[in-house]
């Protein structure tokens, strides 16, 4: 509640609805979050992410006409902003940069952290919103004055790994409202508030980057040179196509040269960049082991 003064020097008490930006990307879940945001009586603005790296096939032409549809639908103010450069240099250079040490970053994560959770939310707050939303799986809790994120209820499409390294201070400000429900629940929310992409697929890929896989970017940026596919007796048994572009836990992209029918696939446990070999058991159980420098 605000007071204001009228002419007649009397005090009137008017409400003032919560200010939220919500991130609108065009997809579903994001649309079905600013719907339950506008039902639950925020006032609510699209925050469009525009991000576009040249020589990738970024879908940000369809992704903006998506999610300016829906903004139109709920009848909310659409706003915009270009964050290409920043994401090159945050997010994408710092990926490339890390698998060519032969680390695995997420750029999902840094890209949470740097530019939605980053740049896009000091926008937001910036600009006289009280509360930042986006469509995540997520879920928080505020327990002894502080807020912490939780895991969303949809075991299988659960996001809150991608937001953990998010500034903390954030998460006081943040809302995800599909994050207590479950993919099916959020696909029929859409339908029966008839939103204009209430079918549209789910983005396949690198974050913002369209449908390529992590291999075909780094095929595209770094050089990719074949080598061995070690056990872990350190014999070669196989070949991969670079080192570099392997996660642990990774069960294929390699050959395997099996002189017998094996059931349980080989898994990658450890790789090494400058050496360009990999790693693999053929069974789980190697991905339990401890490095010699663990602690107990």
């Amino acid at each position: 509640m605000q007071e204001t003064a009228g002419n007649n020097k009397k005090k009137v008490r008017v409400s003032v609805r919560p200010k939220v930006f919500i991130g609108l990307s065009g997809g579903v879940d994001s649309a079905v979050s600013a719907a339950l945001l506008c039902e639950a009586g925020f006032d609510v603005e699209a925050l469009f992410i525009r991000i576009s790296l040249p020589g990738y096939p970024c879908t940000v032409t369809e992704d903006r006409r998506e999610a300016l549809r829906v903004a139109v639908h709920l009848k909310i103010p659409f706003r915009e902003i270009d964050l290409s450069r920043e994401y090159r240099k945050k997010v994408f250079d710092v990926m490339l940069d890390s698998y060519s040490r032969g680390e695995t970053p997420n750029p999902d994560t840094l890209c949470n952290r740097d530019i939605k959770f980053g740049l896009a939310y000091d926008y937001a707050r910036g600009h006289g919103a009280d509360f930042f939303a986006t469509g995540h799986y997520a879920r928080t809790i505020l327990r002894d004055e502080e807020v912490y994120l939780l895991a969303g209820r949809d075991s299988e499409k659960d996001q809150s790994y991608f937001l953990a390294d998010v500034r903390s201070e954030c998460f006081k400000h943040a809302l995800f409202p599909v994050g207590g429900m479950t993919k099916k629940e959020v696909r029929a929310v859409a339908v029966k508030l008839h939103l204009p992409n209430a079918a549209r697929r789910d983005s396949q890929g690198v974050c913002f980057l369209g449908d390529l896989s992590m291999e075909e970017t780094l095929r595209r940026e770094l050089t990719l040179t074949p080598g061995a596919v070690l056990n872990t007796k350190g014999e070669r048994i196989g070949e991969h196509s670079g080192a570099i572009a392997y996660t642990l836990g990774q069960r294929h992209g390699f050959r395997v040269f099996a002189t017998k029918p094996y059931s349980t696939p080989y898994i990658v446990i450890a790789k090494n960049a400058q050496a360009n070999t990999i790693t693999v058991a053929p069974t789980p159980h190697g991905l339990l082991k401890k490095n010699p420098g663990d602690r107990p």
